[in-house]
């Protein structure tokens, strides 16, 4: 709205509230003037205000991101290396039970393989026994036939 027009308004406007004619050289328009003016300082500086306060907010933000951001590679670190731990040790407990069953699976058939052998053993010594006999056999028999 132009200053003619908005005077011509405010004009309008005090003569239908209050039954007052003005003329637009009355002193009264003078305060609408200032007042007008005083309004434009007072919104021209809460902008600047308005601004200065949201450029400290944003980098607020951004300050209070970045540490989150920070705390949260931290807390993931953490978990990542505990992780590791925990893998590390489970696959510790893995490898000793799995030396523990192998060495028992090698000492069962440790103790298998020599009672095979304690069987042949015996095997050999029952046909070197046998072969003996039959070598005093075929002895005595050649002898009577002499």
């Amino acid at each position: 709205m132009a200053a003619g027009d908005r005077i011509e308004h405010v004009i309008r406007e005090i003569a239908a509230r209050h039954g007052v004619g003005l003329t637009r050289d009355d002193p009264v328009l003078m305060l609408l003037t200032i007042n007008e003016h005083l309004l434009a300082a007072g919104e021209e500086q809460q902008r600047q205000l308005l601004d200065a306060f949201k450029s400290e907010l944003e980098a607020i933000a951004r300050r209070s991101g970045e540490s989150a951001r920070v705390q949260a590679e931290k807390a993931l670190q953490a978990a990542l290396e505990t992780s590791r731990e925990a893998m590390a040790a489970a696959a510790q407990q893995c490898a000793a039970a799995t030396s523990t069953g192998l060495q028992a699976l090698v000492q069962m058939h440790a103790h298998q393989t020599a009672a095979h052998l304690r069987q042949v053993r015996q095997v050999a010594l029952i046909n070197l026994g046998g072969g003996l006999m039959t070598l005093v056999a075929a002895l005595v028999l050649a002898w009577v036939a002499i």
